[in-house]
């Protein structure tokens, strides 16, 4: 059953996700080639630029909506989630939702990196791509792992927001008016207090001419992940009783 409900929720949020995606993977190669064609002057390339910029800035934000967005109108709201399989129980659903928001980081990362891609091979002569690339093959083993630890750093802290998301908008619902002030309350003590709890200044560690991440950094979004899944889950089947 949470092969399906994952299935359920990403089919939903593939028909805003991946348009968005689309859209951002389109302007990078429209800019990309005017810029190759000398055509990079004007009000068309201005606008093209611009709305380049802000779906690529956006896109994190956006993603992280969309998920929540889900999360609310499926399970707090119940609009036709819970009637899609009533016996489940409520830690199942939370699992799904937590783990199309890994999906959906994943798949923002990837996006991304298309994007990379595209302004790379089309602005750049292709000499200076393939040098480029011949250059990357040189780099030591500890270049990629902390291209990957950053990567999976991205990844994690974005599965935490999302968790956290979760937590707020259940915890908002305790209240029987001004729910969504509540959750955004919530939201705020929340971030507060991990800033203050886990403070950024010990999270870095350096080993000769390269620097590693702490493993604490990458402990701490799964453990704060699971506390906010916790929570999500306490409230949702012992307070709000939504099964």
């Amino acid at each position: 059953m949470l092969g399906k409900l994952i299935k359920y929720d990403f089919r939903a949020l593939a028909r805003n996700m991946f348009p968005l995606y689309g859209l951002m993977i389109a302007l990078t190669l429209i800019c990309s080639l005017m810029i190759r064609f000398n055509l990079d002057r004007g009000f068309v390339f201005g606008i093209s630029v611009f709305a380049w910029i802000v779906s690529m800035s956006s896109s994190f934000a956006v993603t992280v909506i969309l998920v929540v967005l889900r999360f609310y109108n499926g399970l707090l709201k119940n609009e036709g989630y819970l009637s899609f399989a009533l016996p489940v129980k409520t830690e199942t659903h939370i699992l799904a939702k937590v783990i199309n928001a890994l999906i959906w980081a994943v798949m923002e990362a990837l996006a991304l990196g298309i994007c990379v891609l595209i302004y790379a091979f089309t602005v750049a002569n292709l000499l200076d791509v393939m040098e480029a690339f011949r250059y990357l093959f040189t780099l030591d083993a500890d270049f990629y792992l902390s291209l990957f630890q950053m990567m999976l750093l991205g990844t994690l802290e974005l599965v935490c927001s999302i968790c956290l998301f979760f937590a707020a908008l259940s915890a908002g619902h305790l209240f029987d008016r001004h729910q969504k002030l509540a959750a955004g309350i919530f939201v705020v003590a929340m971030y507060i207090l991990r800033v203050f709890l886990f403070p950024s200044s010990f999270v870095f560690e350096y080993d000769g001419h390269m620097s590693f991440l702490h493993p604490l950094l990458f402990v701490i979004p799964l453990l704060l992940s699971g506390i906010y899944s916790l929570v999500t889950w306490f409230i949702l089947d012992r307070h709000l009783n939504l099964q």
